[in-house]
């Protein structure tokens, strides 16, 4: 059972806005259980992205590195299988993934960031997540961030998630994110999947070109390291494990350096709420 962590209340998430998240019962692995989520991405976001360091990459893990030089649409994760060490079928199930999603929203497969976690070396059941992402379309809200929680669990025994609001110059700032992880926990993030959404308008933060680049993904590095370099409870690395940080560039900015300071601020905290993790394994 979890260990001094409370579920998240729902109404404690914020939504963020430019982001939608839907949710299925794909029946990936077990029957009527929340098992796939998409998140929808406004146009103009831009998103920044740590992955695990195993040398052996699981093909979501191969294809989303691909995929971030482009600007991302969506996010597509479901759980209960991690389609790694699956070789030539395992990538080609997650381009079908990407494929599938695309046709659903009108965009390139290339936009589409594919996530899986859950039990390794066995076939994607690519079928039933492609069957499911229609069901997680239609029910895409900006507040559906309790369920998204739930849907990318595998042996947690309780959602994780976090949100913090700032106000800049009379403006309000949102970070929101899920968060999960149990058992194969080492230093580096192995195991685990994190998703923080921000609407901050941190254009001066990304001074390289494409969505990727510059300090707003060096500020992500940061979270992800604060929270998830920290715990060990099995000595392995996952080769499925990221850290997506999506932003929203709308009007809040945070354009001089104290505003800048506050958005990293709770962007920290979010990542590290989101990310207890050691002690919420439901089996080891």
């Amino acid at each position: 059972m979890a260990v001094n962590l409370a579920p998240p209340d729902p109404a404690s998430l914020h939504p963020v806005r430019g982001v939608e998240l839907g949710v299925a019962m794909a029946g990936v692995r077990k029957p009527n259980r929340k098992d796939l989520l998409v998140i929808r991405l406004a146009a103009d976001s831009a998103v920044a992205a740590v992955f695990t360091q195993n040398r052996f990459c699981a093909a979501p893990v191969v294809i989303a590195k691909r995929h971030l030089r482009n600007a991302v649409r969506a996010l597509v994760v479901n759980t209960g299988n991690a389609n790694a060490g699956t070789g030539a079928a395992g990538l080609a199930n997650a381009h079908a993934t990407c494929d599938a999603l695309a046709a659903l929203l009108g965009c390139a497969p290339q936009q589409i960031l594919p996530f899986s976690t859950g039990v390794i070396l066995e076939p994607l059941p690519v079928d039933r997540v492609t069957a499911g992402l229609p069901q997680a379309l239609s029910n895409l809200r900006a507040d559906n961030w309790f369920n998204a929680a739930e849907a990318i669990m595998t042996t947690d025994t309780q959602p994780k998630a976090a949100s913090r609001r700032v106000t800049i110059a009379g403006k309000t700032v949102t970070m929101t994110g899920v968060s999960k992880g149990a058992g194969m926990i080492k230093p580096n993030m192995a195991t685990m999947l994190c998703f923080v959404q921000t609407d901050a308008a941190l254009d001066d933060l990304v001074s390289a070109p494409g969505p990727t680049g510059g300090r707003w993904r060096d500020r992500a590095l940061l979270g992800a390291e604060c929270a998830y370099a920290v715990e060990a409870v099995i000595q392995a690395f996952s080769a499925n494990d990221p850290v997506i940080v999506p932003r929203r560039p709308f009007d809040t900015a945070a354009g001089d350096p104290a505003g800048r300071g506050m958005v990293e601020a709770a962007g920290h905290r979010a990542i590290r709420a989101s990310a207890p993790i050691g002690v919420n394994a439901g089996k080891i």
